[in-house]
């Protein structure tokens, strides 16, 4: 028996070595991942050598709903995670200490959780969001390749008198109970604490925006009733992740106070085709998207196109014809319109109207005469309207 488990130690050993690689690899990727996630917000100019097309961009996922967790980038929880296991596998390899003799098996236990958090995140990509980042794909192989190489670390017949041992250890030696007791201590504090920190995040008032500011919406696609209390003009363009989420919320809040809001849609697309404000980058097709939004507020059938507009993934002329066809309008009153001077003097209006405004990102809010340039949630949002349905000032935000 002692013969068979010394030939094998070299074997595993590599393995080991092996899951370490693909951990630092995981880290590195992760750490790229995560730069890209605080730049989108820094910057919504910001276009990094992973977007691309349209479809196919790391900005584009990492502004999504889906890229965290309790306000935080899922890849920051990725590079502790492959942190972890650099750590621990040296101490497997060098140290003999008991509490790490079977970490092989909860290597493939921490395995199974990434492959099963990298399955949700691939669903979501392809089959919510459509939009996809190569770098995240990078990830789901090397979490692939770190379960398999795990598997084959296990010393298969020899499991369960290992997990006896170890629950043994566990219960017998304070050394490694106390520790244990520690880190889930201090894993469930940081989910309360994050989670009430996120919370209060999305609950801030807020603040008072930008008063005084004067824009014309005569032309302009308007949902909800003319004479409403509460005007939000909103600046956008139909592939910014953060404008998708934004939609939804108007949405919601037009819904839930029917006769007290109207919200009136703006273009500011994030390509140089149109925008002046780009030079390079930016998303394909968002020019082509903002035409045709306004050639279905000139044909009647704004509501309609805009519904689908907004939660597309093919901007292209094929694609836009299609979402016209299923809104049920003229192919080739649409076709003509979509090559109109008239409709490009609309969309360039827009665009200077954001300029003029200092536009900082997308979507930009302008609430009864008040800029506020970052976007803000469903509970901010309800917060403003009460307030000003009330007679209020908008509160300052309270640290």
């Amino acid at each position: 028996m002692a013969k068979k488990e010394t030939s094998r130690e070299p074997r595993q050993r590599k393995l080991l070595l092996a899951l370490w690689a693909l951990a630092l690899a995981g880290l590195l990727v992760s750490a790229y991942l995560t730069w890209v996630y605080y730049a989108t917000f820094r910057d919504f100019y910001y276009s990094p050598g992973c977007n691309l097309n349209s479809e196919w961009s790391c900005t584009a996922v990492a502004g999504s709903p889906y890229a965290r967790i309790l306000c935080l980038p899922n890849s920051l929880y990725g590079m502790a995670v492959y942190l972890l296991v650099l750590a621990l596998i040296p101490l497997r390899l060098r140290a003999r200490i008991r509490a790490f003799a079977h970490l092989e098996n909860y290597l493939v236990l921490l395995g199974l959780f990434c492959i099963g958090i990298s399955a949700y995140l691939a669903y979501a990509s392809f089959f919510i969001l459509h939009k996809h980042c190569i770098f995240c794909m990078c990830l789901y192989a090397i979490n692939i390749a770190f379960l398999v190489l795990a598997l084959l670390t296990v010393e298969w017949k020899a499991l369960s008198q290992q997990i006896r041992d170890d629950l043994k250890l566990l219960k017998t030696d304070p050394k490694v109970l106390g520790p244990a007791i520690l880190l889930l201590i201090a894993a469930a504090a940081f989910v309360v604490i994050q989670h009430n920190r996120c919370k209060n995040e999305k609950q801030i008032p807020p603040g008072p925006g930008r008063p005084g500011v004067t824009i014309s919406t005569a032309s302009d696609p308007s949902l909800g009733p003319p004479r409403a209390p509460i005007v939000i003009i909103e600046f956008s363009d139909f592939q910014c992740p953060y404008c998708r989420e934004m939609h939804f919320v108007l949405k919601k809040l037009r819904e839930k106070h029917p006769d007290q809001i109207r919200v009136v849609f703006k273009n500011f697309p994030l390509d140089p085709v149109c925008n002046p404000r780009l030079k390079h980058g930016g998303h394909p097709n968002s020019c082509l998207a903002a035409f045709a939004a306004e050639c279905a507020h000139q044909m009647g059938a704004f509501e309609k196109l805009y519904e689908k507009l907004a939660t597309a993934s093919n901007y292209s002329p094929e694609g836009l014809l299609g979402l016209a066809s299923d809104s049920g309008m003229d192919l080739d009153e649409f076709q003509q319109c979509m090559i109109s001077g008239q409709i490009r003097e609309e969309v360039q209006r827009d665009i200077a109207d954001a300029l003029k405004l200092g536009i900082q990102g997308t979507p930009l809010l302008v609430v009864n005469g008040r800029v506020y340039y970052s976007a803000l949630s469903e509970p901010q949002l309800e917060i403003l309207i009460s307030e000003l349905l009330a007679g209020k000032e908008p509160s300052v935000p309270t640290e």
